[in-house]
């Protein structure tokens, strides 16, 4: 039986790079277009390793949305773990927050075409992982508003309220921009961060 990859890093690169691949093509050509045939020629693999690896092509696109959550989990932590104010950081995460989903938007295009259309399983994992990076986003922000709080930067808010508001307008303003309902000029979420923190502000 020929071996499929010899160690787990060359198990790794390789189903990193098919779903990297798989994304890319969904986004492009449609989900539903896209066939495996497809896939596994673009990422210079055979059929039967590609099916080795991801039996179906919704496993695939589940697997792909899964990876990317992870990087997007770990650029928040890293955000989280930076030695400066509180209110640098906040401005970092409204920074990063949008262009984080920019960065995605293969992944964030190709759930937008599925969701109306995939099966129960799929739309369930979704919202999991989704529902997931979006506690963790709140979270952080959460605790860097009480900061700014505590650190008497910020007049007292609810700070769950301000950070689900923070959160709802920069992916609000990088859907319209992903989706082109509208064009954001260059430093428009700098503007808008710097409208809503001077609200905040004693």
């Amino acid at each position: 039986m020929r071996k499929i990859a010899v160690t787990d890093t060359e198990k790794e690169v390789k189903t990193s790079k098919i779903k990297e691949v798989a994304l890319s093509l969904f986004a492009e050509r449609g989900y539903h277009q896209t066939t495996m045939s497809d896939i596994a020629a673009a990422a210079g693999v055979g059929r039967g390793t590609l099916y080795w690896y991801f039996p179906t092509k919704e496993e695939l696109l589940i697997a792909a949305f899964r990876q990317e959550m992870e990087e997007m989990l770990a650029e928040s932590k890293e955000l989280a773990e930076r030695k400066i104010s509180p209110l640098e950081k906040l401005s970092l995460a409204m920074e990063e927050l949008p262009r984080s989903l920019a960065d995605h938007g293969d992944l964030t295009r190709v759930l937008f075409q599925v969701w109306s259309e995939g099966s129960e399983e799929m739309k369930q994992q979704i919202e999991a992982a989704w529902e997931r990076l979006n506690r963790h986003d709140h979270a952080l922000i959460t605790r860097i508003i009480k900061e700014c709080i505590e650190e008497n930067i910020f007049r007292p808010v609810d700070p769950a309220t301000v950070a689900a508001t923070l959160i709802a307008f920069t992916d609000g303003l990088c859907y319209h921009w992903l989706f082109g309902f509208s064009q954001v000029e260059s430093g428009g979420v700098e503007v808008a961060r710097d409208i809503i923190l001077r609200g905040l502000l004693k």
